[in-house]
C-alpha cells in the first residue's frame, strides 16, 4: 500500500475522517483516488450485456405486436370508430360465451371505458377461447398507459399459459392501433 504524503508540508500523519484524510502539521485535504477492482469491472460489463440482450429481447416483443397489429389494421378495413367498437367487443363476447358459457371481460371493458382518457387495454385471445387482458388508465402518457396494459396482461398470460402474446385491443377509443412511436 502507498503511503500518503501532503503535498504542502511533506509530512506523512494523517487523520482519517471518512473517505478522506486530513493532514495533523497544515490541514491539508487528501481525498484517494477511486478504483475499480477487475471484479467490479467484470460485474459492470456482465450487467451491460445482460441489459442490451434484454433490450433486444422486448424490442423483439413489441415488434411482433406491431406486426400484429399491422396484421388486424390491414384485414379489418374498417375505420376505427364507436360501432366498430360495438361490433369487435360482440365478437369477442360470443366466442368467448360459447367456449365459457360467461363473459367477465364485459364487466372490465365496462371499467375501462368509464375510466378517463391515456388509457390501454390489451388481450391475449386463444384459438380455445381462453384469454388474459391487462388495461392501465390515467397515467401520464398513452406511452406509459400502453407500457402497463402490456406488463399486466403478459403477466396474466404467462399465469394462465396462454400462446398468444397480448395485443393492443383498444387504445383511448381507438380500435387497435399501433403502439410503435
Amino acid at each position: 500500500m502507498d503511503t500518503l504524503t501532503c503535498k504542502n508540508c511533506g509530512s506523512s500523519e494523517f487523520n482519517k475522517i471518512q473517505d478522506t484524510y486530513i493532514c495533523k502539521h497544515c490541514g491539508t485535504l487528501i481525498v484517494p483516488k477511486v478504483t475499480f477492482s477487475k471484479t467490479r469491472i467484470k460485474l459492470i460489463l456482465a450487467l451491460l450485456v445482460f441489459l442490451s440482450i434484454f433490450s433486444i429481447f422486448i424490442y423483439r416483443v413489441l415488434y411482433s405486436v406491431d406486426k400484429k397489429m399491422n396484421q388486424l389494421n390491414v384485414s379489418s378495413g374498417e375505420t376505427k370508430n364507436t360501432s366498430t367498437i360495438s361490433k369487435i367487443d360482440q365478437t369477442i363476447k360470443e366466442k368467448i360465451e360459447n367456449e365459457l358459457g360467461h363473459f367477465p371481460l364485459e364487466e372490465a371493458l365496462n371499467k375501462y371505458y368509464s375510466k378517463a382518457h391515456e388509457k390501454a387495454f390489451f388481450i391475449s385471445l386463444n384459438k380455445d377461447g381462453k384469454y388474459a387482458y391487462g388495461f392501465a388508465a390515467g397515467l401520464g402518457s398513452i406511452k406509459e398507459a400502453t407500457q402497463q396494459a402490456f406488463s399486466i396482461c403478459e403477466k396474466e398470460r404467462a399465469k394462465l399459459n396462454l400462446d398468444e402474446i397480448c395485443i393492443p385491443y383498444i387504445i383511448n377509443e381507438n380500435i387497435s392501433p399501433s403502439i410503435a412511436e
